[in-house]
């Protein structure tokens, strides 16, 4: 849709240019100019309108009952009720026409601005099939990168459409190749400082070998997206999403955000002609995307609803990612709407009426210093309780020899408690028939007893017995450190099994704490 704009706006500036060479400082002037530069456009290419209107001194176009029409490689079919153009650039036919003149000798970052702002409202695209519908969108300082736009093997829009609508039966990872220098030359051929859209509606029939004809569709009711250029994007909003694949299929999600993507290098390197390569992301990076308000219908059961998903702190260096975080919040489960047999018997057996799920993990892996971190792997249903655990490693240099050459540096585990120890004293209580107000104390006298008896009395032992007693005595919460004296090496650990339990609680550095 943003193309399709520039587009337009790109054709005006080239008539707006010409204006100035005629004599008649008038409407009709304006009118002349544009009929002359659309004679000029590419082969298959056409651009029609019913009324234009030019103000001077703000260098400012007003076009009424725009048509645009591709009949090439790209066959496309627009109509835009009204094209408001101001600040063109009326440098920009001259600019464009060099470049094109010459696109080898480009340079990467060379811009030709078009406009200080283009405004559309009332737009409808029909491309093979493929219907789209906008409700009225601004752009911002929209400028184009002749480099990328003018790049030799590029296909055009309707061989990338015909390859998403007819899939080979045997795809190759290759075969995406063409998709992604068709995504590259735009994504590394716009820019602009801002943009805003309303309304956005869109529908396409997908044809998969051996399967009927699925009908794909999506909406949007807002977007705001703040400075992106050339393959990198600062910030973007996007609000009251809806996708739909045929009856089975049916998504809404109240509120997306993204912020600090950047796909220029690999981009750049595909463009170019690079073969599908893990060392093309090298640089990919991502600040955070995040999805909030998620509900799921699905064909038979309820429907199911997620408070958020995100993903944050994505690089990729060497081909591999090498840092990321990913988490899932408030997924969920009603017992009243749940069918599988297995989820009940957890629910009932832990007197649940609702189970709220959320999951997270992140990692940092420094290649060049072989070491890794794990962040915060978490697990908690918000009626039970939460578990988390981070830890530190080295000697991280590739997956398969992890077991071989890895070590422990730190770890934390940590236990915080919502209702599920009182509801475990609850079970353990009516299994030996004892009083569930004083099951917790019993179990603390129980630790104290036989960690004595199994690790000795050392100070840290001591202290590791009273913190489970605090807890069990009083549950809030639970960390289990391990900061061992020297890195505790994996390829050691099946000896370091046969070791008396006080050398093992000492080599591991074991330190308990309750309730802080």
């Amino acid at each position: 849709m943003r193309r399709i704009a520039i587009l337009v706006a790109l054709v005006v500036a080239i008539g707006v240019s010409a204006y100035y060479l005629l004599p008649a400082a008038s409407n009709k002037g304006v009118q002349a100019a544009l009929d002359l530069a659309l004679q000029k456009l590419p082969p298959a290419w056409t651009v029609k309108y019913k009324s234009a209107e030019y103000g001077g001194a703000a260098n400012q176009v007003v076009l009424k009952g725009v048509e645009v029409h591709g009949t090439g490689a790209t066959k496309l079919d627009a109509a835009i009720d009204e094209v408001d153009i101001a600040g063109l650039s009326l440098a920009v036919g001259q600019n464009w026409s060099e470049a094109a003149a010459n696109p080898a000798a480009l340079a990467p970052d060379k811009a030709v601005p078009i406009a200080d702002r283009i405004t559309v409202k009332g737009v409808t695209v029909d491309v093979e099939g493929q219907q789209v519908k906008l409700g009225d969108a601004e752009i911002g300082k929209a400028r184009l990168y002749p480099w990328a736009l003018l790049h030799d093997g590029v296909p055009g829009y309707n061989a990338i459409l015909d390859m998403v609508k007819h899939p080979p039966a045997d795809a190759k990872p290759e075969d995406i190749l063409p998709v992604l220098r068709f995504e590259a030359a735009y994504l590394l051929g716009f820019g602009y400082d801002s943009y805003t859209g309303d309304d956005l509606a869109a529908s396409l029939k997908l044809t998969i070998p051996d399967a009927p004809v699925v009908e794909v569709g999506y909406s949007i009711k807002k977007v705001s997206v703040t400075n992106f250029d050339r393959g990198k994007l600062e910030a973007a909003t996007i609000d009251g999403i809806g996708a739909k694949e045929g009856t089975d299929f049916d998504v809404t999600i109240a509120h997306a955000a993204i912020a600090g993507l950047d796909v220029r290098n690999g981009l750049s390197q595909v463009l170019s002609g690079a073969a599908l390569d893990p060392a093309l992301l090298d640089g990919t990076a991502l600040g955070k995307v995040e999805y909030t308000g998620i509900a799921a219908k699905t064909p038979s059961g309820p429907p199911v609803t997620l408070a958020s998903v995100a993903f944050s702190n994505l690089a990729v260096a060497h081909g591999l990612l090498v840092s990321g975080e990913f988490s899932v919040a408030g997924l969920k489960l009603v017992k009243g709407q749940v069918t599988d047999d297995d989820i009940l018997d957890v629910l009932n057996k832990w007197g649940l009426e609702t189970a709220t799920l959320s999951f997270g993990v992140g990692y940092q892996w420094d290649i060049d210093k072989k070491t890794a971190a794990l962040k915060e792997l978490t697990l908690k249903v918000d009626e039970l309780g939460a578990v988390t655990l981070s830890a530190d490693f080295a000697g991280i240099e590739k997956a398969e020899t992890i077991a071989e050459t890895a070590s422990l540096n730190h770890a934390v585990l940590r236990y915080t408690d919502a209702s599920f120890a009182g509801r475990a004293f609850k079970f353990g209580a009516a299994e030996d028939g004892s009083d569930p107000a004083h099951y917790g104390e019993q179990l603390a006298v129980m630790v104290k007893t036989q960690a004595g008896d199994l690790l000795g009395s050392g100070p840290d032992v001591v202290a590791a017995t009273k913190a489970i007693g605090a807890f069990l005595t009083d549950p809030h919460n639970l960390t289990i450190e391990l900061a061992p004296p020297a890195p505790l090496a994996f390829a050691a650990i099946d000896a370091d099994q046969e070791l008396p339990p006080p050398e093992i609680f000492a080599k591991l550095g074991i330190k308990v704490t309750a309730n802080q």
